[in-house]
């Protein structure tokens, strides 16, 4: 019987919490307001949920409701990302283990609008995967990819052999090239894992000074 009690108000609990608004990750929020940035170019702003960590395969539609109370369906494929608070999330097909499996999803870009290499990062929730972690996933675009394309900078584009494949896609930059193939440190990543912290670090030198050569 005590069970059974403690089962009925846990359950009233997570009930009553999902009722509250939050933003967990990019991939699971619950009533927040954003701005849905569209391919055509138009802005939406409005209230919206976005539950892909709890769903497989996520929904190919987003519901916003307008600050003048329309609610309107929004295909993903017609939006390039959203604005929540000071941050912007892209829509982008992203494989996460390298598999050739690409989920559509909503990643940071940790990098300004003009860059000439994006840098993405996807965290992802305990409830989403078989470890039971939290965890990060980092993504590049290039300049030539697709509107949705990315590349795990842990993907066969980039590693083994990270100086010779990067220093490729820079190559119109000799400099930073040169140490990228010397193993210059803090220009290499190797391809046994880098701390999170170690592989942003190193991601964002390469393209600030990619972004600044001339």
């Amino acid at each position: 019987m005590h069970s059974l009690i403690c089962c009925v108000i846990a359950t009233i609990f997570l009930n009553a919490c999902r009722t509250i608004p939050y933003f967990a990750t990019s991939n699971d929020f619950y009533r927040q307001e954003i701005t849905l940035d569209m391919i055509d170019g138009n802005k939406l702003t409005g209230q919206t949920s976005v539950l892909f960590e709890e769903r497989t395969p996520a929904s190919n539609f987003i519901e916003i409701k307008t600050r003048e109370g329309i609610v309107q369906s929004i295909p993903i494929k017609n939006i390039k990302g959203y604005f929540y608070k000071e941050d912007y999330y892209a829509v982008k097909y992203v494989d996460l283990y390298y598999s050739g499996t690409y989920n559509l999803l909503f990643i940071k870009r940790l990098t300004k609008e003009n860059s000439r290499i994006q840098f993405y990062e996807l965290r992802q929730l305990r409830k989403s995967n078989d470890t039971g972690e939290e965890l990060y996933f980092y993504f590049i675009s290039l300049s030539n990819h697709s509107l949705f394309e990315t590349w795990n900078v842990y993907s066969k584009n980039l590693v083994p052999n990270f100086d010779v494949k990067m220093s490729a896609i820079v190559s119109d930059c000799p400099q930073l090239a040169e140490k990228i193939k010397e193993k210059q440190n803090g220009y290499f990543l190797a391809y046994y894992n880098f701390s999170n912290s170690k592989k942003v670090e190193v991601f964002m030198r390469i393209i600030e000074e990619y972004n600044k050569c001339k």
